[in-house]
């Protein structure tokens, strides 16, 4: 695995998250890469300047800026983990379909590696849902390594395939303002 110098590293900030900047982490620090964690937050087109007003307050924002504000807050404790298993770790958030972000910050952060969680989710759930890691596997230009999630205990979810802890609070305002 020579000639690995970005690891980009798409994250949803469900329960399976650290598990995943871990692996990623792991693997930088024994390689001395970097990790580019990302976020993509995907909105209608056009809705990304929609005023909401966020929680506790009383002044609207524009949805892209609530967006970010929420994905920064939850990044932060992300970059640490990496960062305390001695990688060089930096963020990004995008607004946009999660596919197409993470292939565009592919080509943006020059990504050697696309380490990303799967879900695991199969037959019908799949085929409604879609599934992110397989559509990035098909189109990335990097090697993709998948680490698949796990059920645990403190999960809120049945299971892996249903896992919904990915949802934060600006989220699903945004989704909530959207729909009226």
């Amino acid at each position: 695995m020579t000639g690995i110098h970005t690891i980009l590293v798409p994250i949803d900030f469900s329960d399976c998250t650290a598990g995943v900047v871990e692996q990623a982490a792991h693997l930088a620090a024994g390689l001395g890469a970097e990790v580019t964690l990302l976020h993509a937050a995907a909105v209608p087109p056009g809705t990304e300047d929609t005023q909401i007003i966020p929680a506790g307050s009383d002044q609207p924002v524009p949805m892209k800026q609530h967006l970010r504000r929420g994905a920064e807050e939850r990044m932060v404790r992300y970059v640490e983990l990496s960062r305390s298993r001695g990688a060089a770790t930096n963020s990004v958030f995008a607004l946009g379909h999660p596919v197409e972000s993470i292939l565009s910050v592919e080509k943006e952060v020059g990504a050697d590696l696309i380490v990303m969680g799967t879900h695991g989710r199969t037959g019908l759930r799949r085929l409604l849902l879609g599934s992110v890691a397989e559509r990035v596997l098909r189109s990335a230009d990097a090697p993709v390594m998948t680490v698949r999630s796990r059920w645990h205990d403190r999960c809120q979810a049945a299971s892996c395939a249903v896992c919904t802890s990915h949802r934060y609070p600006e989220l699903d305002a945004a989704r909530a303002e959207l729909d009226g």
